[in-house]
């Protein structure tokens, strides 16, 4: 089996297993822009996951995106399969979690997933997150691992991505580099194109498509290298980078 170096600097893999979401933020595209609600193909998702285990593939994966994830009914056989297929990934969550019931916690705990990422929404919120991580912090605590963001602070300190321009009234923030892991990180949207960052909500850039190509060539293709070179010396490829919310200085 061919080791993960041959992905170089991958660490991460993004899929986003469908674009549904039960919220409607004011601070997110699917309120402002919106796109239609779509599943990704099981075919395309076991696709993906095989063609990782073909490079032995060891770094992150999260079948998130901009759909929430625990409204997909196959996200429990997901993730056991990834696991199954890929026992050395490392799986993470990113929800808003107001489906996320304690039932729910353990089984996906129990059929692999390692971390959840829990955003803490102000409008519309629930206490599903908050009581389902009492709960398992008093009477699972070794299987605890959840980092909650508070959407309510980002808001107040208007920290918020304005995703490449697509969200409006956002303060832009410098970084001497793009704080998006756009040079390690393979983002995958509904329809199995490559994108080249997880703002891109529109697909406007495209490296290729996983469901016709294979992950090694689309990553380490002559476009895609440029690109991330670039991203990594401080140059902007695209009108999006541009204007994006921690866009960072061209040198």
């Amino acid at each position: 089996m061919k080791s993960n170096k041959i992905f170089k600097d991958m660490k991460r893999i993004i899929i986003e297993i469908t674009s549904y979401c039960n919220r409607k933020c004011k601070y997110c595209p699917n309120y402002t822009i919106g796109r239609k609600n779509k599943l990704m193909k099981e075919k395309l998702f076991y696709k993906i996951i095989n063609n990782l285990k073909k490079y032995n593939f060891e770094g992150v994966i999260s079948p998130t995106g901009y759909g929430e994830p625990l409204t997909d009914p196959r996200l429990e056989k997901f993730v056991k399969y990834i696991k199954k297929n890929l026992p050395s990934s490392l799986i993470t969550i990113s929800t808003n979690g107001d489906f996320l019931t304690i039932k729910k916690y353990l089984t996906l705990k129990q059929n692999g997933v390692d971390y959840f990422l829990i955003s803490n929404h102000v409008e519309n919120p629930t206490n599903t997150a908050s009581e389902t991580i009492k709960f398992i912090k008093k009477n699972y605590p070794s299987l605890l691992k959840v980092y909650v963001k508070d959407v309510k602070l980002m808001i107040d300190k208007r920290l918020f991505h304005n995703r490449g321009g697509l969200v409006k009234n956002i303060k832009t923030k410098k970084y001497s580099r793009c704080p998006y892991n756009a040079t390690d990180q393979m983002n995958i949207n509904v329809d199995g194109d490559v994108l080249f960052c997880c703002h891109d909500y529109l697909a406007k850039h495209k490296f290729g498509n996983v469901f016709n190509e294979d992950l090694y060539k689309i990553w380490n293709s002559k476009k895609y290298i440029r690109f991330r070179n670039l991203i990594e010396n401080g140059k902007l490829p695209y009108k999006m980078c541009k204007i994006c919310t921690g866009n960072f200085k061209e040198s």
